[in-house]
């Protein structure tokens, strides 16, 4: 927002990252230290709640003094088609990514490959965006036997989560959870005709 952040903790460390002190912002966002001249440095700057941003600080001149701008990002902040989306708790990430859905063969739970490039676009969110969790929804059309459809779409959620963690994403970040024939996106419920398509 461009707001001064106020209380981010500042680490001054060595060229070869030994930590040397930890200093925090004012309420202004600002703040200030010493070094010893000639000599290179790493500031490290930390607030939950926002990405890290580290910054190399080039040997001063003795009396030399440096400004340094920083802005640091909300975590929960994406840039979507140009523009920064703030997600919030319960949020459809397919909705916010623009994701195409994730369908599968009738009957089936593989991935296809076709959907690993939408699957792809979470990995890659979640990789840079750490503190995000998400749960992967997976629903079924009301063709065959509801208890069917529900271990049907358990196991579809099952691949979907094996997916993003096999692509190296943490286990206890991602959970599935399978709707079976209970929340239906089209009018097709039980005993009601419909073409393919419509399914």
């Amino acid at each position: 927002s461009g707001a001064p952040i106020a209380d981010a903790a500042i680490e001054l460390r060595t060229a070869s990252d030994e930590k040397i002190k930890t200093y925090y912002t004012d309420k202004d966002g600002k703040y200030a230290f010493d070094v010893e001249p000639l000599k290179t440095y790493k500031t490290v700057y930390k607030k939950p709640g926002y990405i890290q941003a580290i910054v190399h600080v080039p040997a001063l001149k003795p009396e030399e003094k440096r400004e340094v701008s920083l802005n640091l990002y909300n975590e929960m902040q994406i840039k979507v088609d140009d523009r920064l989306v703030t997600i919030k708790e319960d949020d459809d990430l397919a909705k916010i990514l623009n994701l195409k859905p994730i369908y599968f063969d009738y009957n089936g739970y593989k991935i296809r490959e076709s959907s690993k490039t939408e699957l792809d676009k979470v990995v890659q969110l979640l990789s840079i965006r750490p503190s995000i969790s998400i749960q992967v929804n997976s629903h079924t059309d009301s063709r065959g036997k509801d208890d069917f459809n529900m271990r049907l779409s358990e196991n579809r959620a099952s691949a979907t989560v094996d997916y993003i963690v096999k692509a190296g994403i943490s286990a206890d970040r991602i959970s599935g959870k399978g709707f079976g024939e209970t929340r239906l996106i089209n009018r097709c419920t039980n005993g009601v005709p419909c073409s393919e398509a419509e399914h």
